[in-house]
């Protein structure tokens, strides 16, 4: 769907599952044909997400899931109540109600960075928020960061400084900080002239 649209090239789409009015209802395998290009989430409301899904059954959906061989987006705060196999999966904390302190940051990074492959931080912006994060980019490699109501090209700018995806929409914004796909693809197109 993507690789149609003018100068958009993508390597992954997520795909929210808790966007969908029944997600209980959905099995993994009708997307079985895409799973190498797909990321599945399913996020909470308290997560930023759209709609509640039964723990369980979001468990047991995520888990055939990465039994299929699909990439999956996982809070940090499910991990407790989910029994998953996320060593090859996104681990995500989103930080929509609190400031973390750098140490905080660290300390999360320390437990869960080398259990994934990638790990995934969302800060809410504030005067020390990008300061935290490129800090964090400058020590550790496997991470995706970004302010979640933060300036949408500065998610560029975190990918320039090592965070390794872009969350981009294609039409709705799943966070006010996100990117359009179009716009992400333009400034990618300059840099590109420049080099």
């Amino acid at each position: 769907m993507l690789d149609t649209i003018p100068g958009i090239r993508t390597d992954l789409v997520e795909v929210r599952l808790d966007y969908f009015p029944d997600v209980e209802s959905l099995e993994p395998a009708f997307l079985k044909e895409f799973r190498d290009r797909l990321i599945l989430t399913i996020r909470d409301p308290s997560e930023g997400g759209k709609n509640n899904v039964d723990t369980k059954k979001k468990e047991q959906f995520l888990r055939t899931a990465i039994e299929d061989g699909f990439l999956v987006d996982v809070e940090i705060s499910n991990l407790n109540s989910m029994s998953l196999d996320y060593s090859n999966q996104i681990l995500s904390r989103h930080y929509l109600g609190e400031d973390p302190t750098y140490e905080e940051l660290e300390s999360l990074v320390k437990e869960y960075g080398n259990k994934c492959r990638f790990l995934k931080i969302a800060l809410r912006r504030n005067e020390n928020s990008a300061r935290k994060l490129i800090s964090l980019l400058n020590r550790h490699h496997n991470l995706v960061v970004m302010e979640v109501d933060g300036d949408p090209a500065s998610r560029i700018v975190y990918s320039l400084l090592g965070s390794k995806l872009i969350y981009c929409h294609v039409g709705e914004k799943t966070s006010p900080g996100q990117i359009s796909c179009q716009d992400a693809a333009r400034i990618f197109g300059l840099l590109e002239k420049l080099k």
